[in-house]
């Protein structure tokens, strides 16, 4: 008859590389990248962080999400209308007065993590959510998720149909 070796050692052992294991490096890059955006609504009647470029745009978007919002910047102006983007996509929010802003990152896998980032926007509290993308530039976002929708789904619509060949 055979005996069955219990399995606590191995769950003790598994517990503790878990909690003895270093920090992922790609948590730490994604974290400062995060805070370093959300630095720039510490204090009273700052701008935030400006999007007005295309370089600014690819300082913290993927490349297709950058274009996107700087084509139609573009063609907003051209077309005499506003953007669609029309507000901060970090803060959610045209006018903001950011306190207590607390960042959680999640690595899916080494290329990619989530960053939900929490705060209170004029007294009341906020939460919206990046997908991040490590580039070999670095972290960049590849959407932005809010209460009623996300970066992306703005420009759903707006995407210039594909030619048939």
């Amino acid at each position: 008859m055979k005996r069955r070796r219990p399995a606590w050692p191995a769950i003790v052992l598994f517990a503790l590389a878990a909690t003895f294991a270093p920090p992922c490096a790609a948590d730490e890059e994604a974290q400062r990248f995060v805070a370093s955006i959300y630095a720039q609504y510490g204090a009273p009647d700052t701008q935030g962080v400006v999007l007005d470029s295309k370089e600014a745009l690819e300082k913290y978007f993927v490349p297709d999400l950058a274009a996107m919002i700087d084509a139609d910047g573009i063609a907003a102006e051209r077309e005499d209308r506003p953007p669609t983007l029309d507000g901060d996509p970090f803060v959610d929010a045209q006018e903001w007065d950011i306190k207590n802003v607390a960042i959680v990152v999640r690595d899916d896998t080494p290329e990619k993590a989530v960053a939900i980032v929490s705060f209170f926007n004029q007294g009341e509290p906020r939460q919206v959510a990046l997908d991040l993308a490590r580039l070999a530039a670095g972290w960049r976002i590849d959407d932005i998720h809010w209460r009623e929708g996300t970066l992306r789904d703005l420009y759903k619509d707006r995407r210039p149909p594909e030619r048939g060949i």
